[in-house]
């Protein structure tokens, strides 16, 4: 379930995670909500608890307009809650992607040293 959140108001969503984890990087005055996907944040949960790593977003929500900014797709699932972007410091990111092979959406992004995982519902794979 996809649900809203005030941009830069902190609430608690799961024991390791908070909405403006999620909040999009804009400072466009129009970007007022966040929306997050339950799925997603019950996902990344289940992942920190299953390898006991803290898992840093470096995005997550993405307003249109800050999607289009940054070079993301149209129809992006950052910009309806779906997705996230995951950065690793103690981690190779191949060995890192390799945890994260049961997420519906799985992208590899080393040469920004990411990874994107998303709840879309179904198997999609790309290295970017």
């Amino acid at each position: 379930m996809i649900k809203e959140y005030k941009k830069g108001v902190d609430e608690k969503l799961s024991e390791h995670f908070s909405s403006t984890e999620f909040d999009c990087h804009c400072s466009y005055p129009e970007c007022k909500i966040t929306y997050i996907d339950t799925d997603l944040v019950d996902y990344l949960e289940k992942k920190r608890a299953q390898f006991n790593e803290v898992i840093k977003l470096s995005n997550g929500f993405r307003c249109v307009r800050h999607n289009k900014e940054v070079g993301g797709k149209v129809g992006s699932f950052h910009i309806i809650g779906k997705a996230a972007d995951i950065v690793f410091v103690s981690r190779d990111i191949t060995a890192a992607a390799y945890l994260f092979e049961d997420a519906n959406g799985l992208g590899v992004y080393k040469n920004k040293h990411f990874i994107h995982v998303d709840v879309r519902g179904y198997k999609a794979r790309w290295v970017g």
